[in-house]
C-alpha cells in the first residue's frame, strides 16, 4: 500500500492506493489525480502543497512541486528503496524543513539531507549510523532545531567529540531533544555510551525540551550529571528523564538565574531572562531515587506553568511546611505522596485535611496518582478531608494503588462519583475488608467507573 498524503488549502486529505497497478500505472495515475486537483482548485494549489508520505518507492516528476514542499515523511523504507527518496529530497533541497524517516541506513541519503538548506525538523527510527556516516550525520544535527530519535544506534561519537570544546561540535540550534533507545555502540575507550550521549546533549546550548530514555535503562543518571545539563539551557519546556535522579543539585539549577555556557572552548557564566522553574511544563524522573527530600514540595511550589509531573516522594509534613503551591495548571500529577502523620488522631485528620485542600486547588487535574510503595498515602475518606477536592471536576484517573489499607466507605464513594463528573477509573484496592471492597466497588461500576485493585 502506498499512502500520498496532500495538504492543499483548505482541506488535507488522503489518497490510499494499491502498488498492484504496478509502479509504471501507480505513478500515472498519481500525477494524473494531482494534476486533476491542480486545475479544479479556485486557488493557485502548486503554492500550498507542503507534505508528502512515501510508504514505498514509486516514480514521479517531483520538479513539478519544486517550490512548494515543505515536509517529508518515509517509514518502512528498505536501502534498495532510497534512490527515489534522494532524489525527492535532492529535487526540494531549498524548501525542506522537516524529513523523517524509518529504515535500517541512511547511507544512500546524507548527502542529499546535507543539500536541505531550510531543514528544521528530523526524526529518525530504527536507523543504524555507521562509521563512515557519523560525520555527516552530526553536520545534519547541527542544522536542525528539533531532533527526534528512536531506537537508533551510532557507532561511535565524531572523532575529538569528547576532547573538543569549541564551537566545532556545539549543536547550535537544537532546542527539542528527543532520545528514545539510544545507544553509542563502540565509544572510545573508557568511555561509555550514557556518558558519550550526555556530552552530546550538553552540546546543545539552546535546548527547552529534552525527552531521555536510554537503551540500557539499568544505568541511572546521577544527580549532579542531570544537574550540570540544566546548568546548561536558556530555557526548559519539558524534561522526559524516568531513569535519572532529580535531586537538590537539579533544584537549584532550576531556581538559578545564572546560567553556564561554552564560546570558543571556554566556560562563561550568563544571566537568564527567565529561570528554568519559570518556564518548564513537563517534569517526569526517577521516582525511587534515594535523596530526594523536598524535591516534590519544591518543584510545586516554584513552577507555574507546570502541566506534568511524574516525581518522587513528598510527605504530607513537607507539603504543611512548605510553601503554597504555584503549579495550578497541572492537568497529569503522578507523586508518592506519604502520610507521615497518625491518620487517626484529630491533628493527623487536620494534617490530611490541608493536604487535599491543597490538592483541591490543582482544578485542571485530570490524571492524579498518590501511590507510595512503602508507606500510607492520605485516608481517602471524607472525615479525613476527601470533601477538599470537590472542585477536580475534570479528574479521569484517581490512584492509590500500592496502598492497601483504605477504607473506604458507600458514602465516600457516593459523593465521588456525585462530584466528579468525569471520573472514569479509580486505580486501588478501595477497602481493605473483601466485604467492604465489592460493597464500594459495585457501586462505582454501577456509575460506569472502572476500578482496578
Amino acid at each position: 500500500m502506498i499512502s500520498y498524503v496532500v495538504l492543499v488549502s483548505p482541506r488535507p486529505f488522503t489518497m490510499h492506493l494499491s502498488n498492484s497497478f504496478g509502479e509504471g500505472s501507480l505513478s500515472k495515475i498519481v500525477q494524473l489525480l494531482t494534476a486533476v486537483l491542480l486545475r479544479k482548485q479556485c486557488i493557485n494549489t502548486r503554492k500550498t502543497l507542503r507534505s508528502l508520505c512515501l510508504n514505498s518507492s514509486y516514480q514521479m516528476s517531483s520538479c513539478q512541486y519544486k517550490d512548494h514542499l515543505r515536509s517529508i515523511e518515509c517509514p518502512y523504507c528498505f536501502p534498495h528503496e532510497l534512490s527515489q527518496p534522494f532524489n525527492i529530497v535532492m529535487s526540494h533541497s531549498s524548501t525542506i524543513t522537516k524529513l523523517s524517516f524509518s529504515s535500517s541506513t541512511l547511507r544512500e541519503i546524507w548527502e542529499a539531507i546535507l543539500e536541505c538548506i531550510h531543514l528544521e525538523d528530523l526524526t529518525l527510527s530504527w536507523v543504524d549510523i555507521c562509521d563512515d556516516e557519523v560525520d555527516p550525520f552530526f553536520q545534519v544535527c547541527k542544522k536542525v532545531k528539533h531532533l527526534r530519535m528512536t531506537m537508533v544506534e551510532i557507532d561511535r561519537p565524531p572523532s575529538g567529540f569528547l576532547d573538543d570544546d569549541t564551537d566545532t561540535f556545539i549543536l547550535p540550534n537544537v532546542t527539542t531533544l528527543a532520545l528514545r533507545d539510544i545507544e553509542i555502540s563502540c565509544p572510545p575507550i573508557p568511555y561509555t555510551s550514557p556518558y558519550c550521549i550526555g556530552i552530546w546533549i550538553r552540546r546543545c546550548p539552546k535546548l527547552c525540551s529534552l525527552e531521555f530514555n536510554l537503551r540500557l535503562s539499568t544505568i541511572t543518571i546521577k544527580d549532579e550529571e542531570m544537574a550540570a545539563l540544566l546548568r546548561q539551557m536558556t530555557d526548559l519546556r519539558r524534561l522526559d528523564a524516568p531513569y535519572c535522579k532529580f535531586g537538590p543539585l537539579c533544584i537549584r539549577e532550576l531556581l538559578s538565574y545564572e546560567q553556564e555556557i561554552w564560546i570558543n572552548g571556554n566556560r562563561v557564566q550568563k544571566r537568564r531572562l527567565q529561570r528554568l522553574c519559570d518556564t518548564v511544563e513537563a517534569l517526569d524522573f526517577n521516582g525511587q531515587s534515594q535523596g530526594t527530600d523536598g524535591v516534590v514540595q519544591a518543584i510545586l511550589s516554584n513552577c507555574p506553568r507546570l502541566k506534568y509531573l511524574c516525581g518522587a516522594k513528598i510527605t504530607v509534613t513537607e507539603i504543611i511546611n512548605g510553601a503554597e503551591w504555584v503549579s495550578t495548571d497541572l492537568t497529569t500529577l503522578v507523586i508518592q505522596l506519604e502520610a507521615d502523620v497518625d491518620q487517626e488522631t484529630p491533628e493527623g485528620m487536620e494534617k490530611q485535611r490541608f493536604v487535599f485542600r491543597q490538592l483541591g486547588k490543582l482544578i485542571r487535574l485530570r490524571f492524579l496518582s498518590l501511590s507510595n510503595e512503602s508507606a500510607r498515602t492520605l485516608d481517602m475518606r471524607l472525615r479525613a478531608g476527601l470533601d477538599e477536592l470537590a472542585n477536580l471536576k475534570n479528574l479521569e484517573l484517581f490512584g492509590f494503588e500500592f496502598d492497601h489499607c483504605q477504607n473506604m466507605q458507600i458514602e465516600d464513594a457516593t459523593w465521588i462519583v456525585n462530584n466528579w463528573p468525569g471520573i472514569k477509573d479509580l486505580v486501588g484496592l478501595v477497602n481493605q475488608d473483601p466485604d467492604a471492597c465489592s460493597l464500594v466497588t459495585d457501586l462505582f461500576r454501577s456509575r460506569g467507573v472502572r476500578v482496578q485493585k
